[in-house]
């Protein structure tokens, strides 16, 4: 959708991006350094997904020694590792929709200044 900007508005859109967009390093970091806890995430602004896997971990460590914990746990693992594969797509579709919205809006604005 970036037909016919000027090199300001694209630096407006890219400055946009890199403020409000999530960082790619961040998130790899917080899901392999918090492995299992769903920080990364809360960090994605998935809350369900991030407090679900926060809540099981809690519960799998709490109730370990049960040894029902550990059911609990293998389920996080799997979801981390399943996370390790999808959190760059997650990361480009979060970025790529603040692209989008700052591209509309400025558009939008040229529209109104003619």
């Amino acid at each position: 959708m970036q037909q016919n900007l000027s090199p300001e508005e694209i630096t407006a859109i890219n400055s946009e991006v890199q403020t409000r967009g999530k960082s790619m390093l961040v998130a790899y970091l917080l899901l392999i350094v918090l492995w299992g806890f769903g920080i990364h995430r809360l960090y994605l602004d998935d809350k369900r997904g991030g407090f679900t896997m926060l809540g099981l971990a809690i519960a799998g460590w709490a109730t370990s020694w049960i040894l029902i914990g550990f059911i609990f746990l293998a389920i996080v693992w799997v979801w981390n590792v399943i996370d390790l594969f999808t959190t760059y797509g997650k990361v480009n579709a979060i970025n790529n929709a603040i692209r989008e919205e700052a591209t509309a809006r400025i558009v939008a604005n040229r529209k109104l200044e003619y």
